[in-house]
């Protein structure tokens, strides 16, 4: 039932798509805007500093990324298709799922499955992540253009609010979230050893 709802949702999907991609963006597109003027908080035990932005917290690198794609992204038309989700809820689930959908092979033949020999995160670009801090051209990528970001509805770029373009969002459970986040922050932190309490409120 979900993967035919999902599909409902992103039928109908043609016409123009417009984006436009300068290869040499600033990191930082809002000279009013200053990652080391914005507030700061630590978290994991100050191993990672996050910065407030928008209502929302980031790693100075995402962020740069983040202001990037909200200042020069440009979508118009309905021929693109954003799947919205934040950390932990099942992002490469979609990355898979969505292009799965749209490019269904005919028959059994699944040689342009590009699912096949990649990576979901290499199919379905993120906007904030690998798209601008990479400086990546996405003028030749093939119709329907499908990219994923992390960052909530109130800090995404205009052209994709009130454009016709598809979100496809997913939640999840807050506390399912904070488990799952904190399980990540330690398998990157291999050699973290002292003992640590959080606090779910306060991470939330």
């Amino acid at each position: 039932m979900a993967l035919l709802l999902l599909q409902m949702a992103l039928e109908g999907i043609g016409g123009k798509f417009c984006t436009t991609l300068c290869k040499h963006l600033p990191l930082i597109p809002k000279t009013s805007i200053l990652v080391s003027q914005l507030p700061k908080q630590t978290w994991f035990d100050e191993h990672y500093e996050l910065c407030q932005w928008e209502g929302s917290w980031y790693l100075p690198p995402v962020l740069e990324g983040a202001l990037a794609t909200q200042s020069h992204f440009e979508a118009c038309d309905d021929d693109n298709i954003i799947i919205a989700s934040s950390l932990k809820v099942g992002t490469t689930w979609l990355k898979s799922l969505v292009p799965s959908i749209i490019n269904c092979p005919q028959g059994d033949d699944d040689e342009d499955d590009p699912l096949v020999e990649n990576n979901p995160h290499g199919v379905v670009l993120t906007l904030e992540l690998q798209v601008f801090p990479e400086k990546q051209d996405i003028t030749t990528l093939p119709s329907p253009r499908i990219f994923h970001t992390h960052l909530p509805y109130n800090s995404l770029q205009d052209s994709i609010k009130n454009s016709n373009c598809k979100i496809v969002y997913m939640p999840r459970n807050p506390m399912d979230v904070f488990v799952s986040l904190i399980s990540m922050a330690f398998y990157e932190q291999t050699s973290y050893t002292r003992q640590w309490s959080f606090s779910y409120r306060k991470s939330i």
